[in-house]
C-alpha cells in the first residue's frame, strides 16, 4: 500500500469516541431546504393551458373498428400474464370464458388489446389466438400503427 512507503498512518487523526451530531444537523437542514423549497406546480400533469389544442390528423382512425371490449395486458406474477378488463383483473382462464360471454353478447365484437412490453411474446400470441378463436376481431396499437405504415408504401 503507498501509505507504508510514507508512514502517512501514522499521522492520521485517531477515530472520535462519541457520535458526531453534526451529521444529523446537517441531514435535517437537507430535509429542511427540500421541505421549503419544494413547490406541487412543477410540471404538474392537470395544469390547463388556454387555448391551446394539439393537432389532429385528418384521417385518424378512419377505419378502425369501435371496440367492444378493451383489455390490458402486464406482466403478473407466477410466470401468467394479468390481464385487466373493467371488472377488474383476470387470469387466462377466466378470460377466456369472459371472451365466450362477450362474444354471445355482441353482433361484431371487436377486442383492443394495450400490452406491457415486459409481458412475453408467446403469452401476447396466446390472448390473441383465444380472442380469435372466441369470434373476435383483434387490434393493439402497434398492429395499427404497422398497417398504417404499410398502407403508404
Amino acid at each position: 500500500m503507498l501509505s507504508r512507503p510514507l508512514d502517512l498512518a501514522s499521522r492520521l487523526r485517531p477515530a472520535p469516541r462519541n457520535f458526531d451530531h453534526v451529521f444529523l444537523i446537517n441531514l435535517g437542514l437537507i430535509a429542511l431546504f427540500f421541505q421549503v423549497f419544494d413547490s406541487p406546480y412543477v410540471l404538474a400533469p392537470v395544469l390547463e393551458i388556454g387555448g391551446f389544442d394539439l393537432p389532429v390528423a385528418a384521417k385518424a382512425g378512419v377505419g378502425a373498428p369501435t371496440p367492444t371490449l378493451r383489455i390490458t395486458v402486464t406482466a403478473g406474477g407466477l410466470g401468467e400474464p394479468s390481464i385487466f378488463l373493467d371488472s377488474g383483473p383476470h387470469n387466462f382462464t377466466q378470460f377466456k370464458a369472459r371472451l365466450k360471454e362477450h362474444a354471445r353478447t355482441v353482433k361484431n365484437p371487436v377486442l383492443f388489446m394495450q400490452v406491457d412490453s415486459r409481458v412475453p411474446f408467446g403469452d401476447v400470441i396466446n390472448i390473441r389466438s383465444a380472442a380469435e378463436d372466441a369470434g373476435f376481431q383483434v387490434y393493439t396499437p402497434v398492429q395499427t400503427q404497422a398497417e398504417n405504415s404499410a398502407g403508404k408504401r
